[in-house]
């Protein structure tokens, strides 16, 4: 899960619109986002679009059109998210004024994410590297922890950490509330990086870290239920199988609660079973992750889990 424990949680940090003097009566649109209900997300943003489309700054209108792409670039749209953003590149070439920075760094990102989400990696990270220099050069301290952030999710391994402590530098400096809102973020995706290099002690003291924020901020979020799992994660790893099977147990009807899928839960209560040697007791939890986790296309193209799964709940 721990792909979609960096997503998900980054997710779950919103993005602020910076309304000048004059357009605080704007809607906030950006807290209208819904992640994992990008077409919902859409309309509500091509109503706004609509209602203000005449009178809104264009700084305004342009950030409005990047969400919009986003929408759909969550929805695997990719061509019609790039129609957006060509739109809105070449109302920016013809403004090199400094009011429209901010939208041109959100246009970086977004840009960049298509062609992430898109699989197009390298296409990418030019466009996040951009968006990161303009951020720290004009000070928008949220959108270049963003970009930081999202330069870790698209270099190579090696240098996934430099960027996201790169981002972590800027949450402990920063006196924007909402940027400092990234903080639970960037300690659960150093905690994974610490994970990928099998330092599962490292992990977990960052992981309890991003825990800790989450419950001070947002006790019943998503946030802080995956990185209550991402905990258990680690003590599973370094085989402490009882403490880790009690948490996701606990887990298990929280997620139901929510409409969340809890096939993650299953997979790591059985992972944590069969290290207790109760491989019985472990197969029904896997017959469930087997078919809850085929739902999801990134992980139904692990050929190899899948099989497992599959091969650990029996016939």
């Amino acid at each position: 899960m721990h792909a979609i424990a960096r997503l998900t949680i980054a997710a779950c940090v919103l993005s602020p619109f910076h309304a000048s003097a004059e357009d605080k009566a704007l809607p906030d649109f950006d807290k209208l986002w819904k992640y994992h209900e990008p077409i919902a997300t859409r309309a509500a943003f091509e109503k706004i679009l609509k209602q203000t489309e005449k009178s809104a700054p264009a700084s305004y209108r342009l950030q409005l059109l990047t969400q919009i792409a986003r929408t759909h670039s969550l929805a695997g749209t990719f061509t019609e998210a790039h129609a957006i953003l060509d739109r809105v590149a070449q109302e920016l070439a013809g403004d090199t004024g400094a009011g429209q920075t901010l939208a041109r760094v959100r246009y970086l990102l977004e840009r960049g994410r298509t062609f992430r989400s898109a699989k197009k990696v390298n296409e990418s990270r030019p466009l996040f590297s951009k968006a990161y220099k303009l951020s720290v050069a004009s000070k928008l301290d949220y959108f270049a922890i963003d970009a930081a952030h999202m330069m870790a999710l698209a270099v190579d391994a090696d240098q996934k950490m430099a960027w996201n402590e790169k981002a972590l530098a800027i949450v402990d400096k920063t006196q924007d509330k909402r940027a400092q809102g990234w903080r639970a973020t960037l300690y659960n995706n150093i905690g994974w990086d610490y994970h990928d290099r099998k330092e599962y002690a490292k992990a977990l003291v960052l992981l309890r870290k991003s825990l800790a924020t989450w419950k001070a901020r947002r006790p019943d979020s998503e946030g802080a239920r995956t990185a209550e799992w991402s905990v258990a994660k680690q003590l599973r790893c370094l085989g402490k199988a009882s403490e880790a099977l009690a948490i996701q147990i606990k887990l298990l009807p929280l997620h139901e609660k929510a409409g969340e899928s809890p096939g993650f839960v299953h997979e790591e209560i059985g992972e944590c079973l069969l290290l207790l040697k109760r491989p019985e007791d472990a197969k029904p939890h896997f017959a469930k992750a087997h078919a809850m986790l085929a739902k999801f296309s990134w992980v139904a193209e692990d050929k190899e889990r899948m099989a497992r799964l599959r091969r650990l709940a029996g016939p």
